[in-house]
């Protein structure tokens, strides 16, 4: 372990297998955050027959409780004491509860409103676990990373990991839910098979965060934290408010992407098989574009090339809009094209906002000299699923408005025109009010140490003999 300036430039304190393994606990939150994405909505109106306005209602607001859970785990853990440190009693709790309360969502017994009812009671469950978990796990950035290069290399791993993730989960849950005919036994096995994949990420994620902080500061006060703590935390960092507000708009957006493609595919393309192309489109750039995204933060500055991110993420999200007025040999190519310009934008609007909110979290512990990391990123993860549970629950409404029929898996509907036309329309102009929101909010970022290129990269400290 390296003994120079944890401030310089370019230093690594972490081992190339404990920053993988960083990354990779994000095969559980990203399964989390997909496969309920994608499916959820789907399950609850063509297979439990739970009408849409009502479903839209259970995947909103359960997810309302992690504005409750997420800053009351972030202070907790930062006023933890422990031979394990703060951070990893909390995961631990996460890595055994989170698994099992995600396979529960998909075990309801009943159809209707009382599938509603159980739905939303194991959401509101699982919530307990995943917070637990993604709110250390989200800290250990900055208080593991030794420089903004070791903490961007944490943040790559962790966003390539995320792709994988989500190409992997809605691949495999797709199949295995065509088990029985798209029936519930489907969507059983694929809940047992995915909770086993949570698990693993949760495991990964805690061995890399067996080395303590590299910073010395003292604990946050003993006792449950409140959102009104929190938000007063929150307030005092200004760029952490900007960087809170562009991420909270980023998830309403990729929820509302993961929610519609089932019924894009299905009514719009005509092909429930087309969903698996149209992720690769998205997903695919993460994995490719991950490096340049990185490379470009460098040299031009985190900002402006968010900034151009999300530029490039609204084009490809507009550009859906002209789907339902074209031919229909056209509407793969146009589809396709869409969403793979908007996996060019989506990879930079995920890794850059993530490696900033680390370097405001490390610089507010170096000024501060306190352990408060935890109660931000909590309200940070806590903006996050409560943005992605309204997108989802938007969309639900605007397919609710539009006429779409909601049936049992044993049932077979004709959409109206009108349901057609919302599931197209709720995506892309819900996105772009999102992206032109996101971007007006970016010119309010000053993040501290500015540069004149915007970067929020420190440079180099002098060492002795310099």
């Amino acid at each position: 372990m390296t003994t120079t300036d944890f401030r310089s430039g370019g230093v690594f304190a972490l081992s190339t297998s404990e920053r993988v393994a960083y990354g990779a606990g994000s095969l559980a939150t990203a399964t989390y955050a997909v496969v309920p994405g994608l499916v959820l909505l789907y399950y609850l109106t063509n297979v439990l027959g739970v009408e849409a306005a009502a479903a839209g209602f259970v995947v909103f607001l359960p997810k309302l409780l992690d504005v409750v859970y997420n800053p009351i785990v972030g202070r907790l853990s930062d006023s933890t004491v422990s031979r394990l440190g703060p951070r990893r009693p909390w995961m631990i709790a996460g890595m055994i509860t989170f698994p099992l309360g995600f396979g529960s969502i998909f075990f309801s017994p009943f159809t209707g409103v009382a599938a509603a009812w159980w739905v939303a009671i194991a959401l509101a469950l699982t919530g307990l676990g995943f917070s637990a978990f993604v709110v250390p796990f989200g800290v250990l950035p900055a208080e593991l990373g030794a420089s903004t290069e070791e903490r961007m290399s944490m943040t790559a791993w962790r966003m390539a990991f995320l792709g994988v993730a989500i190409l992997g989960a809605a691949a495999v849950a797709s199949l295995i839910t065509a088990v029985d005919g798209g029936g519930r036994e489907g969507y059983r096995v694929m809940a047992v098979v995915m909770g086993c994949v949570v698990f693993l990420g949760t495991c990964a994620a805690l061995y890399s965060a067996r080395r303590p902080a590299r910073t010395t500061v003292s604990a946050a006060p003993k006792g449950a934290g409140s959102l009104r703590e929190a938000l007063a935390a929150a307030r005092r960092n200004r760029p952490f408010c900007v960087l809170f507000g562009v991420f909270m708009l980023i998830e309403v957006i990729i929820s509302v992407a993961l929610a519609s493609l089932p019924y894009m595919a299905e009514q719009i393309l005509g092909s429930a098989e087309a969903v698996a192309p149209l992720f690769v489109c998205v997903l695919g750039p993460m994995l490719l574009t991950m490096p340049v995204w990185s490379r470009s933060a460098r040299r031009y500055g985190e900002k402006r090339c968010l900034q151009v991110a999300l530029a490039i993420f609204g084009v490809g999200t507009f550009t859906v809009t002209a789907l339902p007025w074209v031919a229909d040999p056209s509407k793969f190519s146009i589809a396709w094209a869409a969403f793979l310009m908007a996996g060019i934008g989506f990879a930079g609007a995920q890794l850059l906002p993530t490696t900033m909110l680390a370097d405001t979290l490390a610089d507010d512990a170096g000024e501060s000299g306190q352990r408060r990391a935890g109660v931000l990123v909590g309200l940070w993860s806590a903006g996050e699923t409560t943005a992605a549970a309204a997108g989802a629950g938007a969309y639900g409404f605007v397919l609710a408005a539009s006429g779409f029929l909601s049936a049992t898996s044993d049932e077979v509907v004709i959409q109206p025109r009108s349901a057609q036309l919302g599931i197209v329309l709720g995506f892309s102009v819900i996105s772009s009010v999102c992206i032109l929101a996101a971007l007006a909010l970016m010119t309010r970022y000053t993040p501290h140490g500015d540069r004149t290129d915007g970067s929020t990269r420190r440079r180099p400290a002098k060492q002795p003999g310099d």
